[in-house]
């Protein structure tokens, strides 16, 4: 059985965002079908099947976007995430 993982992802400089963007992700890890759910706005909560593509994300976002941290989650943080 797969753990899920949490992560957030937030901007390391918050005056490089444009008004309206998003000012944070959360990432959730999980055996279960890919999903977007925007429905907290400014936050945006993406689902992947399975940690790797997670921790694929995080590298991708790494080099694409670098004013971006994404972090995982500790026990009892996850609740924000929900």
């Amino acid at each position: 059985m797969d753990e899920r993982e949490f992560y957030t992802v937030y901007p390391k400089d918050k005056s490089k965002l444009q008004e309206g963007e998003v000012e944070r992700l959360i990432v959730v890890a999980q055996n279960n079908l890919a999903e977007v759910d925007d429905s907290h706005a400014p936050t945006l909560k993406l689902v992947f099947p399975d940690n790797f593509q997670a921790r694929d994300f995080r590298e991708k976002l790494k080099n694409y976007y670098p004013n971006w941290v994404m972090r995982k989650l500790k026990k009892g943080e996850e609740k924000e995430a929900n």
